[in-house]
């Protein structure tokens, strides 16, 4: 429930990334594939319901509403959009590589074996805007501020995000992505890499090193949480390991909700 938002911003991003290459305004699109992203975007918000009852079953309505709406910052820390604000750094480099990495998978899926005209690629650019809108309207509601680019413990849980998420989590959204592709019988070229992808994972990289260099004076064991079962804390290697099961609940809905976004993004 907390990691909602991120993962809603980053399926945008990926989806967004794969359309300027694919999108097909104005193109044929093979009934079953609409179908199909009608199916996958009701599974999405059926998914949503069941992850809802089932951490209100666990941990009660009270509990569920202030992670749901951001306050949750760690154990027995609560702030106002204290979960979205340590999410931002990470959010950014993410979203960028996701956008990168979605136009390089674009690149290669051939509509019906014909790569589609430049002027059929405008309204692509249409989820990425609603990615960037979506990114901005909850920073303003949650009051982003220098505090998540400066807070070491903040840009230390963006380290571990940026470490793990783009492992799993966008893979997931991707593999979606091309799995749908096969019900419009498309065809796959060989993967192009232009310009604008590269600046745009450049700049992520560059933002992650700043992130970085700001941390290289910190001593991560010392921010982490202490659990019962390591009082002396956790060593990186199982901070890391432990993170990808963390999201487990992501990568299942950022796979089911990806694909709907691209097809959503075909048909506009």
């Amino acid at each position: 429930m907390a990691c909602l938002p991120t993962a809603l911003f980053t399926s945008l991003c990926i989806a967004g990334g794969a359309l300027t290459e694919t999108n097909g305004s104005g193109f044929y699109i093979n009934p079953k594939m609409l179908a199909m992203g009608i199916v996958l975007l009701s599974i999405a918000l059926l998914f949503i319901v069941l992850v809802t009852w089932g951490s209100i079953s666990r941990v009660g309505l009270a509990e569920t509403v202030h992670y749901t709406i951001q306050k949750f910052e760690r154990d027995n820390v609560s702030s106002w959009g204290g979960c979205w604000n340590q999410f931002v750094p990470s959010n950014i480099v993410i979203g960028l590589g996701s956008v990168a990495a979605g136009k390089l998978i674009g690149t290669a899926i051939l509509m019906n074996g014909t790569a589609l005209s430049q002027n059929q690629t405008s309204s692509a650019y249409k989820i990425i805007v609603v990615a960037i809108l979506f990114f901005i309207s909850l920073s303003i509601i949650f009051k982003t501020g220098r505090r998540s680019f400066m807070e070491p413990r903040w840009l230390a849980h963006s380290i571990r995000e940026i470490a793990t998420y783009p492992l799993t989590t966008v893979p997931a959204g991707l593999g979606a992505i091309l799995l749908v592709c096969n019900v419009q019988n498309v065809k796959y070229g060989v993967f192009t890499v232009s310009l604008f992808p590269v600046v745009i994972f450049v700049i992520a990289v560059v933002f992650f090193l700043v992130q970085l260099i700001i941390l290289r004076k910190t001593d991560v064991k010392v921010l982490s949480q202490k659990p019962a079962f390591a009082p002396n804390g956790l060593p990186v290697p199982y901070l890391l390991a432990s993170h990808v099961f963390e999201h487990t609940t992501d990568i299942i809905f950022i796979a089911i909700i990806t694909p709907s976004f691209y097809i959503i993004g075909l048909v506009i």
